[in-house]
């Protein structure tokens, strides 16, 4: 979004005239994965940004059951334009609350804004053992 005008300096009544562009904060817009999961482990990480971002220092952190598991740093991410993706595949184990961490200055756009996670809610997924309880089984509803 361009932004331009023109405005008058006193005493002298010089005018000059100024462009400018607004740009929207930097945001995480799409996580992956995110809630419970029951069928299929997720083999992969990956983060949606409102725009294209460098990778830049820092990292990411994925912990299960609060106890860091994996530490990921640029190396280690792959990105295309505003989408990064890591590979997880045999890190994850069922029947374990898991969450994720990104360290500020890991994502920074052009105009100097970064993405933080540093809580265990904003990124949060579980895997379930996919166990089920015999008192909401009922054979008669078997589909043929």
């Amino acid at each position: 979004n361009f932004m331009s005008g023109e405005f008058t300096v006193n005493p002298q009544r010089e005018n000059f005239n100024f462009e400018y562009q607004l740009y929207e904060s930097l945001e995480l817009v799409g996580r992956s994965p995110l809630g419970i999961y029951s069928t299929l482990v997720p083999t992969e990480i990956v983060g949606t940004f409102n725009r294209d971002v460098p990778l830049v220092s820092g990292a990411v952190t994925l912990f299960k059951d609060n106890v860091l598991l994996a530490t990921f740093e640029p190396g280690d991410i792959s990105l295309v334009g505003g989408v990064f993706t890591i590979d997880i595949s045999g890190i994850l184990v069922d029947d374990a609350d898991y969450h994720i961490k990104i360290t500020s200055g890991l994502f920074i756009d052009s105009m100097g804004n970064t993405v933080e996670i540093i809580n265990g809610i904003d990124w949060a997924f579980s895997l379930s053992d996919g166990f089920y309880d015999p008192i909401y089984y009922d054979e008669n509803y078997y589909l043929t």
